[in-house]
């Protein structure tokens, strides 16, 4: 197994896939990305795939899109694998003992393919090509994924502008007066003290953890 940092990095780098891979021999199963098959070699976890792809007999879950989340207690290597239509949680499964690395890992599962959120939410203009095809005439399911945005407060860079991170990727807020909106930009280089690089996509509902940081 990769460390936390290497996961992190392949995560964070996944941006577009060239291929679609089966990783079952079930017909009924989903396909998964460059991404998802990179991070499920790096950190062994083939097993989460197979859960998501074993519940996909359940008729509550929406085939077009569902997020799937993995919490993990390393306190006692428990984890607990959840399984959402958009935010209505559908499923639930402990896992009695991981070594995954990472406190929390999220998948999306739209229209049959297993995907990384970073594969398909990249600021509205970079979206992977070949899946977007396949899905440019469903905007339903494109605004589910594009909509929310989670930055969890993690300090403030030598500009005192606050900086947040979402799955490894640092965003700060470049207006942080209390009584502007909040204009989130990326970090150039994914670095803490980095300038802001590109704005968040036009539409995108961002949410503050544990609440916005303003001056």
């Amino acid at each position: 197994m990769k460390s936390k940092n290497e996961i992190l990095d392949i995560i964070n780098n996944a941006h577009g896939t060239e291929a679609y891979h089966k990783f079952s021999s079930r017909a009924d199963f989903p396909v998964v990305t460059d991404g998802v098959i990179a991070v499920a070699e790096a950190a062994g976890c083939y097993w989460l795939l197979d859960i998501i792809g074993s519940n996909q007999t359940d008729k509550r879950l929406d085939p077009n899109f569902q997020v799937w989340k993995l919490v993990v207690n390393h306190e006692d290597s428990t984890a607990v694998v959840s399984g959402y239509n958009d935010t209505t949680l559908i499923v639930t499964q402990d896992i009695p003992y991981t070594d995954f690395p990472l406190d929390e890992f999220k998948l999306f599962l739209m229209d049959g393919v297993i995907l990384l959120p970073s594969e398909h939410w990249l600021g509205a203009s970079d979206l992977l090509p070949k899946h977007r095809r396949k899905v440019k005439n469903n905007k339903r399911l494109e605004k589910e994924i594009m909509k929310t945005l989670e930055l969890t407060h993690i300090g403030r860079d030598s500009w005192d502008r606050p900086v947040y991170e979402c799955y490894g990727k640092l965003y700060c807020d470049v207006d942080p007066r209390k009584y502007m909106p909040a204009n989130i930009c990326t970090k150039a280089n994914n670095e803490f003290d980095g300038e802001p690089d590109s704005p968040i996509g036009e539409g995108v509902e961002v949410t503050f953890i544990p609440a916005r940081d303003t001056w």
